[in-house]
């Protein structure tokens, strides 16, 4: 350990990464817009409710039930992320508007 950065700012450090690494895992939700390039239309998916596996998630199914507040509010991830956001633009048209093109055919 370099000796100009005091050990506290080690264990910052180790406790900000601990954080990030869980709140990217926790249970969080996903909404996925479809963008079809041929037609310029949009659909969005219906949203997905993504279970983490994690403990000390409130949420997850691996929570213990023993796990009660006081306690628990001290320890555990206590709320949902934002929800995960996706656009993937897709070069197609799409559903509607290729549907209809081979009723036309």
């Amino acid at each position: 350990m370099p000796s100009s950065i005091a050990p506290s700012t080690f264990q910052h450090r180790n406790k900000l990464l601990s954080f990030l690494d869980h709140s990217i895992s926790m249970c969080r939700r996903r909404q996925v817009r479809n963008i079809y390039i041929r037609c310029g239309h949009a659909i969005n998916l219906p949203e997905e409710y993504i279970r983490c596996e994690q403990s000390n998630c409130k949420f997850s199914l691996f929570h213990p039930a023993r796990c009660k507040p006081p306690a628990c509010l001290q320890t555990c991830w206590q709320y949902r992320r934002f929800p995960e956001q996706y656009s993937p633009h897709i070069d197609s048209y799409c559903p509607a508007c290729s549907y209809r093109s081979d009723q036309n055919c």
